[in-house]
C-alpha cells in the first residue's frame, strides 16, 4: 500500500488528483508507476527523468498531434510499442497533466506491494474511510475527558476536605455517591450521552444503502483481471448498452458463446467455469448445437443505487466518455469484482465538481453551452467541470 504523504514531490501539483486522474484514465493500458513491466502501454517508471515535463505535457495531451510535428522521441516510442495509439485527452489542463506526472514521480520508487505488484487507489480509499475512523477517535475523546473529569474532581474534593479540616469548619460532610451524581454532573453525563446519540446517529444513516467493498460469490468465476486485462476485452464488448441506454446491461451468455465456442479452457479454472456456461445455454460440446435444457445464471447485482437516484450510463459513457474505471474502479484487475467506491451523493457531487468535461470536441455540448466555448477558446478558462453545466442541481439525480 502507497501513502503519497509520505513522499516528496512538486510542490505546485497535487498527487492525489494524479492518481484519481491517473486510474480513470490511464490504468487500462499502463501498469502503477512502480511497476517496471509494460502493460499496453510502455512502463511509466521515473518517466519524469527521462523527459521534460513540457514534453510529457504535450505527448499526454494529443499525442498524435505531437507526432505529426515531427518529434523523434514521440514517433519512436509509436514505433516501439507496436504502433498502438494511445488515447487524446485534450480536456487535460496542464494542471491535470502535471498532477499525473507529480503522482508518477511520487510512487516511481516505492515498492509495490506483495499482491501480484498492484499499487492500491489508497488516496481514494482513504479519504472515503476517514469517516469510519472518526468514531473511535470521538471515544478516545470522551473517556479521556470521563477520566480526567473524575480525576479532577477527586483531587478538588480532597483538597476542599483538607481547607475545610485545617480551619476548623463543621460543613456537613457530602457523601461520595451524593457528590458524584450532583446535578451539575448528571446534566454533563446527560449532555454528553445525547451529544454521542446524536453524532452515531447522523454516521448511522450516512452508511444506510452503502455497500462499498461488497463482493459477492458470482454463480461463475468470471474474472475482469483475465477478460478485460489481459485480453484487454473492451467493457463495452459486453455491455453494449453502457453507452446506448439508462443501464449497463449484464451481457447475455450468447456474447461469452462468441468467443467460448472455440475457447473451451481457461487459464485459471481450466474447463470447469467454462462448462457452466455451455450449461446455461445448453450447448452440446460433441455436436456443437444447442440441443439441451437451458439454464439461465443467477448473476448477483453489486452496484445498486436507491430508486430516488437517477443515473445514466449512456450520459456518463457516450456524452460525457468517462471511463469505467471511474465509478467502477480498476476492474481490469479484478478476479472478483467488488464495490470499489461508496457512490454516495458527496462521492457523485465531488466527481462533478472536480472532473473537468470532454467538452471541446463534444458535439452534445456545442448547441447548449456556447459562451463556456468561447470562453475555452480564448483561454479564459482551460476546463469545464460538470458542476458548471448544471451537475451538482438538485433535479439532475432526484426526480
Amino acid at each position: 500500500m502507497v501513502s503519497l504523504t509520505s513522499v516528496r514531490v512538486y510542490a505546485d501539483s497535487d498527487p492525489k488528483k494524479g492518481e484519481e486522474l491517473f486510474t480513470s484514465n490511464c490504468r487500462g493500458c499502463h501498469n502503477p508507476p512502480n511497476v517496471d513491466k509494460k502493460l499496453t502501454g510502455p512502463s511509466l517508471k521515473n518517466i519524469d527523468q527521462k523527459h521534460t515535463e513540457a514534453w510529457l505535457i504535450k505527448w499526454i495531451r494529443n499525442n498524435e498531434e505531437f507526432r505529426k510535428s515531427g518529434d523523434k522521441d514521440a514517433i519512436k516510442i509509436f514505433e516501439d510499442n507496436g504502433k498502438v495509439p494511445m488515447n487524446t485527452f485534450p480536456s487535460f489542463s496542464d494542471d491535470d497533466i502535471k498532477n499525473i506526472i507529480a503522482y508518477v514521480k511520487a510512487i516511481s520508487n516505492v515498492a509495490p506491494d506483495d499482491g501480484g505488484g498492484e499499487t492500491k487507489n489508497t488516496v481514494t480509499e482513504n479519504s472515503e474511510n476517514e469517516g469510519s475512523n472518526y468514531s473511535g477517535i470521538l471515544w478516545i475523546v470522551v473517556l479521556t475527558l470521563l477520566a480526567l473529569s473524575a480525576l479532577i474532581f477527586r483531587i478538588n474534593r480532597n483538597l476542599r476536605r483538607y481547607a475545610e479540616e485545617k480551619n476548623g469548619d463543621n460543613i456537613p460532610h457530602k457523601s461520595f455517591y451524593r457528590e458524584v451524581f450532583s446535578k451539575g454532573n448528571v446534566a454533563f453525563i446527560i449532555f454528553i450521552i445525547v451529544l454521542y446519540s446524536g453524532y452515531w446517529l447522523v454516521s448511522a444513516s450516512q452508511g444506510l444503502g452503502r455497500s462499498k467493498g461488497y463482493q459477492p460469490i458470482q454463480p461463475i468465476k468470471f474474472s475482469h483481471a483475465v477478460h478485460a486485462g489481459q485480453n484487454q476485452i473492451n467493457c463495452l464488448y459486453c455491455h453494449a448498452g453502457a453507452e446506448k441506454s439508462k443501464t449497463a446491461s449484464i451481457p447475455s451468455a450468447m456474447i461469452c458463446m462468441n468467443c467460448h465456442k472455440a475457447i473451451d479452457k481457461g487459464p485459471r479454472t481450466g474447463t470447469e467455469e467454462i462448462a457452466k456456461i455451455y450449461n446455461a445455454v445448453g450447448y452440446n460440446t460433441t455436436s456443437g448445437k444447442y440441443d439441451g435444457a437451458q439454464h439461465p445464471i443467477k448473476w448477483i447485482k453489486i452496484h445498486n443505487l436507491p430508486d430516488h437516484v437517477y443515473f445514466n450510463h449512456a450520459q456518463h459513457v457516450k456524452a460525457g466518455q468517462i471511463e469505467c474505471q471511474k465509478c467502477h474502479g480498476a476492474i481490469e484487475t479484478m478476479d472478483e469484482v467488488q464495490q470499489a467506491h461508496s457512490l454516495s451523493m458527496g462521492w457523485c457531487v465531488n466527481c462533478h465538481r472536480e472532473t473537468g468535461v470532454q467538452f471541446e470536441q463534444n458535439k452534445y455540448y456545442e448547441p447548449l453551452f456556447t459562451k463556456l466555448h468561447e470562453e475555452l477558446k480564448s483561454g479564459k478558462i482551460d476546463k469545464v467541470t460538470e458542476g458548471e453545466i448544471g451537475g451538482t442541481e438538485c433535479q439532475k439525480c432526484h426526480y
